[in-house]
C-alpha cells in the first residue's frame, strides 16, 4: 500500500515537473516573441521615421525649386531630374539623383512618357543606411477651382541597407505646398497708405513704414496707414504695418482697436524688390511654350498690347492666346519699355504683363522713367473678365502702373486684377512721383475703380486736389485672386509646405493619380 502511495506521489510529481517545464517554455517562447515583436516595431518605427524624413525633404527641395523659379507654371509643377539634380547639389549632403529603380516602379503618372521626369533621388542616412525618394505623382492647381491654389505632391519613400540591398515597403506621403503671392494682398507699400471715402477694405493690407525718400516725411506724419471717414472695412480686413501707427477716422467702420486683425508694428517687412527680381528671371525664360507661354519685347521703345477676349496682340511681337488648354495655363508678356494697354480678358484667360528695364542697363523708357504700364485704351474695361472667377490679370511694372485720366475719362474706369509697382506706384498721371506732385492734366469727374490687389513702392495716387486725377475713386478686393492668381506672378514668401501627412493607399486609381476625393 505504502509503495503504492509512493509510486502516485512520484508520477504526480513528474507531471507538475513536465508542466512547469511548459510552463516556462511558454513563456520564454512568449518572451522571445514580445521581443521579437518589440524589436520588430521598434524598428517599423525607426523606419516610418526615417521614410517621413525622406518625404519632408523632398517637399524642401520641391519647394526651393519652385521658389528659385527653377520649376512652376512653366514645367506644370514637375521638375525634372536636371532641376532636382542641380538644386539637390547646391544643397549638399551628398543626395544625388540616380538611375531608376525598377523595383519600386518609379513612372511619374503626370508625363508617363518624358524620362526626364521618372527618377530616384538617393542620399546617406545617419545609421549608415541608404534613404530613396520618388515624385510618384504631382497634382497641380485647376486655376479659379482649386482653393487657395495649393500644388499637392506625392512622395515615395523608402530605406536600404548601406549597399542598397533589402529596401524596406515604399510609403507615400502627401505634401501640400503653397507660397504667398502679393496677389493675396489687397494692398501693400513701402510708405504711407491714405484711404479715402468710398474706399472698400476686404482683405489684408500692410505698410513697410518706411520713411519717404522725399523729405523724411515720416519724421512729421503721425500714422503709417490713415483711414479717411467713410472707409469700409469688412470682418476679414487684417490691416498692419511694419512700423508706425494706424490712424482710424472712420471708427464705426473700421474700429480696429477692437480687433486683434488690426495691428501696428508688427515687425513683418514685405520686400517689394522681390518681384523685381522675378522679372529678370523670368525675362531669361523668354520663347517658352510650356504650362505657360513667355513671349518678350526687346525694343526700348512703347509697345501696344491689346486684349480682346483670350486673344492678346503685342506689337512688334505677334497675337497669343491667353486661354487655359490642357497643356498651357497661360500667357507672360515681359517688355523693356512702355507698355499701353487695351481691352479685358475673356472666360479662363490667364496674363501677366511685365516691364522692367534689361539687367545691367540704364535704359529708363522712352521718356526717362522706369518701364511702367498705362491703362489708357479708351476701352473703359481692363485687365480680368468682369465675374468670372477662371480669368486672372496681373501687372508687373518696374515703374508704375497708371490709370491715365488724361487719355480714358469717358465714364467709369474698371481695372481688375493684381497690380505691382516695384519702384514707383498705382497713379493717374506719369508726372506724379510720390509725395512730389508736379501739376497737370485734368480732373475727371468720373470713377476708377480698381478692383484687385494693390502693391507699389509709394500707396496709391488717383486724386491730388487742385492738380488733377480721378474725383472718385473705388477699392475692392477679388477674392478669386487667392485661388486665380495671374500667371507666374511674384510671391512674397518662399514656396512652403503647409500640410504634411501619409496618403491613404485607397486614394489612388489604377493610373496612380490620387482620386479627387484625395485632393
Amino acid at each position: 500500500m505504502l509503495n503504492r502511495y509512493r509510486h502516485s506521489e512520484t508520477a504526480s510529481a513528474m507531471i507538475a515537473a513536465i508542466a512547469l517545464l511548459v510552463l516556462a517554455a511558454f513563456v520564454a517562447v512568449a518572451i522571445v516573441i514580445g521581443a521579437m515583436s518589440s524589436s520588430d516595431n521598434s524598428r517599423r518605427q525607426l523606419e516610418s521615421s526615417a521614410t517621413e524624413q525622406l518625404a519632408r525633404d523632398a517637399g524642401t527641395v520641391i519647394a526651393g525649386a519652385y521658389s528659385s523659379l527653377r520649376s512652376g507654371e512653366q514645367d506644370r509643377f514637375l521638375p525634372s531630374a536636371a532641376v532636382i539634380s542641380k538644386y539637390t547639389a547646391e544643397l549638399g549632403g551628398g543626395a544625388q539623383v540616380t538611375t531608376n529603380d525598377a523595383a519600386h516602379n518609379d513612372v511619374s503618372p503626370t508625363i508617363p512618357s518624358d524620362a526626364s521626369h521618372r527618377y530616384t533621388v538617393r542620399t546617406s542616412l545617419s545609421d549608415g543606411r541608404l534613404g530613396y525618394w520618388q515624385l510618384y505623382a504631382i497634382v497641380q492647381p485647376t486655376w479659379g477651382e482649386t482653393k487657395a491654389a495649393v500644388v499637392q505632391m506625392y512622395v515615395r519613400a523608402w530605406t536600404s541597407a548601406a549597399n542598397g540591398s533589402a529596401p524596406t515597403r515604399a510609403q507615400i506621403y502627401n505634401v501640400t505646398l503653397r507660397p504667398t503671392w502679393f496677389a493675396d494682398y489687397q494692398a501693400i507699400a513701402d510708405g504711407k497708405f491714405a484711404f479715402g471715402d468710398g474706399a472698400h477694405l476686404t482683405g489684408r493690407v500692410h505698410s513697410n513704414g518706411a520713411k519717404s525718400s522725399y523729405g523724411n516725411q515720416f519724421a512729421t506724419e503721425s500714422w503709417a496707414i490713415e483711414l479717411d471717414n467713410g472707409v469700409r472695412c469688412d470682418s476679414t480686413v487684417r490691416i498692419t504695418t511694419s512700423t508706425g501707427p494706424i490712424d482710424n477716422n472712420s471708427p464705426s467702420q473700421c474700429a480696429y482697436h477692437s480687433r486683434p486683425q488690426v495691428q501696428a508694428n508688427v515687425n513683418q517687412h514685405v520686400n517689394i524688390l522681390r518681384a523685381r527680381e522675378a522679372i529678370e528671371t523670368i525675362r531669361g525664360l523668354c520663347g517658352l511654350n510650356g504650362g505657360v507661354r513667355i513671349v518678350c519685347s526687346n525694343t526700348t521703345n512703347d509697345i501696344n498690347v491689346k486684349i480682346s477676349g483670350n486673344s492678346v496682340s503685342v506689337s512688334g511681337v505677334g497675337t497669343f492666346n491667353a486661354g487655359r488648354t490642357s497643356s498651357q495655363h497661360g500667357l507672360v508678356v515681359v517688355a523693356r519699355g512702355h507698355v499701353h494697354v487695351d481691352g479685358s480678358l475673356g472666360t479662363g484667360g490667364r496674363l501677366t504683363i511685365m516691364t522692367a528695364a534689361a539687367a545691367g542697363t540704364t535704359y529708363y523708357g522712352s521718356d526717362g522713367s522706369a518701364p511702367s504700364i498705362w491703362f489708357d485704351g479708351g476701352s473703359g474695361s481692363y485687365g480680368a473678365h468682369a465675374g468670372d472667377n477662371s480669368s486672372s490679370f496681373g501687372a508687373v511694372a518696374e515703374g508704375d502702373i497708371i490709370v491715365d485720366e488724361r487719355s480714358d475719362c469717358g465714364g467709369t474706369t474698371t481695372v481688375r486684377g493684381a497690380f505691382i509697382a516695384t519702384s514707383g506706384l498705382l497713379s493717374a498721371n506719369p508726372r506724379w512721383r510720390g509725395p512730389m506732385y508736379v501739376a497737370g492734366g485734368g480732373v475727371c469727374g468720373n470713377t476708377a475703380s480698381i478692383q484687385g490687389s494693390i502693391v507699389g513702392h509709394y500707396g496709391p495716387i488717383l486724386y491730388t486736389a487742385g492738380m488733377g486725377g480721378w474725383a472718385r475713386r473705388s477699392y475692392t478686393m477679388l477674392p478669386a485672386l487667392y485661388n486665380n492668381p495671374p500667371p507666374m506672378y511674384p510671391t512674397i514668401s518662399d514656396w512652403q509646405s503647409i500640410h504634411f501627412a501619409p496618403a491613404d493607399a485607397n486614394c489612388f486609381s489604377a493610373t496612380r493619380m490620387p482620386t479627387t476625393s484625395c485632393t
